[in-house]
């Protein structure tokens, strides 16, 4: 050794000129070399170290070699050793070195001592070798080792996860580490598992985990894929990714993952991932990654098949035991190598009595069987699956029935065995007889039921269909035996859906009753009642079987009873007669054809028939008319009072034989059919429907079906009729026609309103009613209200409301009438009425009137009435000389009327009288009813027959009774009418006698008024002269004789002489 010091040479050695950079063996040498001291201080640092391990040697020199190196324990002992020790040389120490900005390597260092020229040890020459594949590959394959061994040993599926995730970590960061199996069938992942600082396991509701969205893609794609943070947005961004929270998403996030193929089929993936170093893996992790995932694959495969196997044993051994079938299981060469309970339960051999020994050693073969049963057996080894019904006998000799139903075992493909399965079938032999015989039974019924009746299977279709089928739809079994409904367009349009959801239900209801429509062979469809009953094997649906029923005459009767229904109620509603006509046809129309219809009602007393209603195809300018009984078919079919259904020719006939006339048009190929109207067994009109186009359009089922119609209508339009005469009657006048009183003042309400202004009323009264009705009858009263009611509907408008009050009183609104137009109004009905056109004169009316006129404001509706009637008394208290007139004018008309000689008598009379009267010195009032008595003296004639009245020959005892009647009527009369009352005693004392013997009271002088004593002499005087029919008229001096004979008995005597004087003195013209 030099005696040199170490601190005196390093200078020297490290120079320019020195040893480390001169050298060309250390400089320029492949391998890379650090040239070290007895410290471990780094001396100098070739080139190629630099190159490889990015450490210049600037970055190296002075510095400790373990500062960047990484030692096992073992390993640095030796390290430690080798610097301080000149003869022992470094070999092959394995360290772990410490890149500059890079990962660690596995490294491999050899070394030598290193002397100066006089061999003074300085330090140690280090050769640095990169041994990271090496060991990556000792890792790797040491992981692909231990996963194999546990993926082949009794561990769990959760351990060898475990474990997977380990062995991994040792080759590449794997503290977070997920593993994601796709179920094909459900298209869906799960993580079988999952490891993650960052992330949780949970369920996800609207969005997937990150990781979830990742494995999607992975799965998706079927490539690994390796992303850092910009990568994983961009993905998502492109929508490569499903839609995932990126909440815990990192910048620093670095993620691998890897598909799990078996061959090509995709069984998941696998992924790691770093949350802080976001180039953690690379493309060598990556292949590492799949070459691992194929036995990770492999291994998760096949330790989920030994769990699939183990549980399919356990399911097994359970099934075997506790299968309700008896159950055998053989071996290839057809032994015995367990039975379940209830073999032992169906046949009485037990375990001890037949493990071991084949079928055919324990008499399990009855007589005749034991070929069949050995060649089953053999069959069972070359077919996966056996069914077949035999007999097997018991322990006990009994032969059993059986299906024997068997199954091969395989392991590893391989048969291993048999499994016969043994059920007993006595209770189903049984039933198949009962069966056999129901379905003779229920063929019989099928074929026999006289209902249309078809057969569908599980599968809708025609099984098969009895003959009344055929009958009613046409469809024979040959055309529809295997097709489904809707191919023999057996729906109707409308009904092809219904048809459908229909036979969908008859498959899951026990019964089911509908009723629809079907259509026929030939287009038609036809109303039919469907009911259906599943057909049923072993509790098992096999199809239904659908009945169906023609209805079209149930329907039609439904119809019917609708049509009548509605017909019924719109009788009871508040709707006109004439809408009642309308809704008749209408419904009519849903039962017939009644395109052409019409109604008529019979008038009896005008013996003429009512078109009410008409509606006629070609006819459409008919009018309704009166026609005479005679001679039209509709009052033909009255006459006959039955129903009538004609063709043209049956029509043509009755013209012929005169018995009718055509009215309206007539085609040959016409069918009418008319039907009675009756109410009570009495014809009130007919109805009638009639087709141009179609000569049997009806028939006699339509006769019928009319008749029931008819009734109903019939008493329909009676309540109709009745009921719209109880509205007219509630509303209108009965005697004129008129308004009433009710209607008159809510009418007068109502307009009582500006739109009506100015608004007239008119009040009206009779003049006289009261003595027309007393002395002619409320007949002629009545009549003379009728014929004012005609002279006011003749002059008044159609807005105009004319109303009777009650007995005498009228009254009139005129809605937007004037004052002056209403006075106009009111002149037009006295001209009118003053025109005496109608006859006896006493029955143009004489009527006061009087006027109020609403312009502006309003008033109480009660308040114009006032004030119309208040000036229709003033009008009245006005006109009293000419009511008096017009009754004194009526009833000596009426008196002419009855006798011609009466006018000309009753002038004669006043003459006489009145002189007389004078004569008296009777004042002005005696003298007016003087001259009234006079004139109305005989007035109760009116009410005495014409036969006795006027007879030619003498009158009887009765007649003369009847006669001396007249002064009690005319007393009545002249008493209730209050311009005559005040000579109502004088009529009737008029005939009295001056000595008691007249009539109707036998007053005597005196007891007789004056006045009837004038008019009884003047009378008698007069009548003795005049024409009579049973005698002869006298001589004026032969009146004055019988006069002066009679007075003092018949007559007043001083009035007699009074009356001679007047007489005698010619005071009389």
């Amino acid at each position: 050794m030099s005696e040199f010091k170490e601190e005196q040479l390093m200078p020297d050695f490290l120079s320019k000129d020195g040893f480390a950079f001169k050298n060309p063996t250390f400089q320029y040498n492949p391998s890379a070399l650090l040239l070290i001291d007895k410290s471990g201080k780094v001396l100098a640092a070739n080139p190629q170290f630099s190159r490889l391990f990015d450490y210049q040697a600037e970055d190296l020199i002075n510095k400790e070699l373990d500062t960047i190196l990484t030692f096992s324990e073992e390993d640095y002992k030796s390290y430690l050793s080798y610097l301080t020790n000149p003869t022992q040389e470094v070999r092959s120490l394995e360290a772990t070195l410490d890149r500059k900005g890079h990962s660690a390597l596995d490294i491999e260092i050899s070394g030598y001592p290193f002397f100066t020229s006089k061999e003074y040890f300085l330090g140690n020459i280090l050769a640095f070798k990169d041994i990271s594949l090496r060991k990556y590959n000792e890792r790797l394959s040491r992981a692909l080792f231990n996963i194999f061994r546990t993926a082949n040993s009794d561990i769990s599926l959760s351990d060898l996860y475990d474990i997977i995730r380990v062995q991994l970590n040792q080759i590449i960061f794997a503290e977070n580490f997920h593993i994601a199996l796709w179920d094909e069938e459900k298209n869906q992942i799960t993580f079988s598992y999952f490891i993650d600082e960052k992330h949780e396991l949970t369920e996800e509701s609207d969005r997937p985990s990150l990781l979830k969205s990742l494995a999607n893609y992975i799965i998706e794609n079927g490539k690994p894929l390796l992303a850092d943070y910009a990568q994983i947005l961009k993905l998502s961004k492109m929508g490569q990714l499903a839609p995932f929270d990126k909440g815990k998403l990192t910048e620093e996030t670095c993620w691998l993952g890897v598909p799990l193929k078996i061959g090509i089929h995709l069984k998941g993936c696998m992924s790691v991932a770093n949350y802080t170093t976001p180039n953690m893996y690379s493309e060598n992790d990556i292949n590492s990654m799949v070459f691992l995932s194929k036995l990770v694959a492999a291994a998760i495969e096949r330790k989920i098949t030994e769990m699939e196997i183990h549980q399919n044993h356990e399911k097994f051994v359970s099934l075997f035991a506790n299968n309700p079938l008896a159950a055998v299981y053989l071996d290839i060469e057809d032994r015995v190598l367990d039975i379940n309970p209830r073999f032992t339960e169906l046949f009485g051999y037990t375990k001890k009595d037949i493990l071991g020994k084949k079928m055919n050693q324990f008499n399990f073969y009855p007589q005749g069987k034991k070929e069949e049963g050995e060649g089953l057996t053999k069959k069972t080894f070359y077919s996966p699956h056996l069914k077949f019904e035999t007999i097997r006998r018991a322990k006990d000799g009994r032969d059993i029935p059986v299906q024997i139903s068997s199954s091969q075992m395989k392991i590893k493909n391989q048969i291993s065995g048999v499994i016969g399965l043994y059920e007993d079938i006595t209770e189903k032999k049984q039933a198949e007889e009962e069966i056999r015989q129901t379905q003779e039974r229920f063929e019989s019924l099928f074929r026999s039921n006289p209902l249309a009746a078809i057969y569908l299977d599980k599968e809708d279709r025609v099984f098969d269909a009895n003959p009344q089928f055929t009958k009613l739809f046409g469809f024979t079994r040959e055309e529809m035996v295997g097709k489904r409904l809707a191919q023999l367009n057996f729906y109707p349009l409308e009904r092809i859906k219904e048809g459908e959801n229909l036979t969908v239900k008859a498959h899951s209801s026990d019964s089911l009753m509908h009723e629809t429509y079907r259509r026929t062979k030939e287009g038609k469809d036809i109303p039919v009642q469907i009911s259906t009953s599943q057909v049923k094997i072993k509790g098992q649906v096999q199809g239904f079987v659908a009945l169906y029923q023609d209805i079209t005459e149930q329907k039609q009767n439904e119809t019917l009873r609708q049509v009548l229904y509605n017909i019924s109620q719109a009788a009871n509603a508040p709707i006109a007669i004439s809408q009642l006509y309308r809704d008749i046809h209408t419904e009519l129309k849903k039962i017939i054809n009644a395109t052409s219809f019409y109604i008529a009602l019979m008038d009896e007393e005008k013996d003429v028939l009512s078109f009410v209603y008409y509606s006629d195809e070609q006819n459409t300018n008919f009018s309704p008319v009166g026609l005479n009984l005679k001679d039209s078919v509709t009052h033909y079919l009255i006459k006959q009072q039955q129903s009538l259904l004609l063709n043209y020719n049956q029509i043509h006939g009755l013209v012929l034989e005169k018995k009718i006339k055509i009215y309206g048009p007539l085609t040959e190929k016409i069918c009418w059919l008319g039907v009675p109207l009756k109410i009570e067994g009495k014809t009130i009109g007919a109805m009638i429907v009639q087709d141009y186009h179609n000569p049997t359009c009806y028939s006699e089922k339509d006769i019928k079906l009319m008749e029931i119609m008819a009734s109903q209508v019939a008493t329909a339009l009676v309540r109709k009729q009745n009921e719209e005469k109880i509205i007219y009657i509630s509303f209108h006048d009965s005697l004129t026609g008129l308004y009433n009183r009710a209607y008159f003042e809510e009418e007068l309400k109502r307009m009582n309103n500006p739109r009506f202004h100015p608004l007239s009323v008119v009040m009206m009264d009779v003049n006289g009613l009261k003595a027309i009705n007393d002395t002619f009858g409320h007949s002629q009263g009545d009549q003379l209200l009728k014929n004012l009611s005609v002279i006011l509907k003749r002059n008044s408008r159609e807005v105009d409301v004319l109303a009777r009050l009650g007995g005498d009183e009228f009254a009139i609104i005129l809605p937007n009438t004037t004052g002056s137009a209403a006075e106009a109004f009111c002149q037009r009905i006295a001209n009118d009425c003053r025109q005496n056109n109608f006859e006896p004169l006493y029955l143009n009316p004489n009527i006061s009137m009087g006027i109020a006129t609403q312009e502006g404001k309003l008033l109480d509706y009660e308040a114009i009435l006032r004030e119309a009637d208040q000036r229709m008394y003033q009008n009245k208290l006005l006109n009293v000389k000419s009511r008096e007139k017009y009754l004194l004018d009526a009833f000596l008309s009426i008196l002419s009327a009855r006798d011609i000689h009466t006018e000309k008598h009753s002038q004669r009379m006043v003459n006489i009288a009145y002189k007389i009267g004078q004569r008296m010195g009777l004042g002005p009032y005696d003298l007016d009813r003087l001259r009234l008595l006079a004139l109305l003296h005989d007035i109760g004639k009116i009410g005495i027959p014409e036969n006795i009245l006027f007879k030619a020959e003498p009158l009887t005892e009765e007649d003369w009774k009847i006669i001396k009647n007249h002064p009690n009527i005319g007393y009545r009369i002249a008493k209730n009418i209050p311009d005559f009352s005040s000579i109502a005693n004088e009529i009737l004392y008029h005939h009295e006698r001056w000595d008691g013997k007249g009539y109707p009271a036998g007053l005597k002088e005196k007891e007789t008024p004056l006045l009837s004593r004038i008019i009884g002499l003047v009378d008698a005087f007069d009548v003795m002269q005049s024409v009579k029919y049973y005698k002869k008229p006298l001589s004026r001096e032969e009146a004055m004789e019988e006069i002066r004979i009679n007075a003092g008995t018949q007559f007043d005597p001083e009035l007699v002489k009074i009356f001679f004087e007047v007489v005698n003195q010619k005071l009389l013209k």
